[in-house]
């Protein structure tokens, strides 16, 4: 059973506890283990709040998924492409209504 990368570490301080043939290494593994998993999560825990607002910052700057009125589109490129193809759509039309292509 695959129990992922994050979880290895626990799985194997678990598995030497388990063990019969416990040693001093595989306390000092152990131990090792146990100090680098805590120290990593706080460090994860330490830095949530930084990439929070991080992304934060980065998705108020962010102009292809800002959401206004104008747009007719879910997105501002979105927008631009559709009123893009109006644009053209119209000028063919035009061109047919005339009789310039078509016939």
């Amino acid at each position: 059973m695959d129990w992922g990368i994050p979880s290895r570490p626990f799985v194997a301080m678990i598995r030497g506890f388990r063990d019969s043939r416990y040693t001093v290494a595989k306390a000092v593994r152990g131990h090792l283990l146990v100090s680098v998993y805590i120290a990593s999560s706080l460090v994860m825990l330490l830095h949530a709040p930084v990439y929070y607002a991080l992304e934060k910052h980065w998705v108020a700057k962010d102009q292809v998924f800002k959401i206004s009125p104008e747009f007719t589109a879910p997105t501002m490129y979105e927008s631009q492409v559709t009123r893009h193809l109006f644009k053209e759509l119209d000028e063919l039309l035009g061109q047919v209504e005339e009789g310039e292509i078509g016939e």
